[in-house]
């Protein structure tokens, strides 16, 4: 049908792995970020995990 799937709505790090298989196109991780004590190293991980599957 040529959906691009987005996931979003308190996306963690630990969350990352249900999506394995799926082509996720974008992971929208706001708030985990945002509201993490420290947002440079809250994106890193993110994006480490999102790259052990993708």
């Amino acid at each position: 049908m040529g959906f691009k799937v987005t996931v979003t709505g308190g996306v963690t790090k630990e969350d990352i792995k249900l999506f394995k298989g799926i082509p996720i196109y974008i992971f929208i991780a706001g708030r985990t970020i945002y509201g993490a004590e420290n947002p440079e190293l809250a994106a890193k991980e993110l994006k480490d995990e999102i790259n052990k599957y993708w």
